[in-house]
């Protein structure tokens, strides 16, 4: 995956569509770690991806 884009902004979606694409690759993969990576400037990117 390279990049996700939401047209309409501040409504949440983003975030909930990357909550359910990391969910989905590790319950149907034998994935043990995702790398994501953003700059330090993109705070609307760094809100969006999640912790561990």
């Amino acid at each position: 995956m390279k990049r996700i884009t939401i047209n309409t902004k501040g409504q949440g979606y983003g975030k909930e569509a990357m909550k359910l694409i990391v969910k989905w690759i590790f319950e149907s993969s034998e994935t043990q770690r995702i790398w994501l990576d953003v700059k330090t400037f993109n705070n609307r990117a760094r809100h969006v991806y999640p912790e561990t």
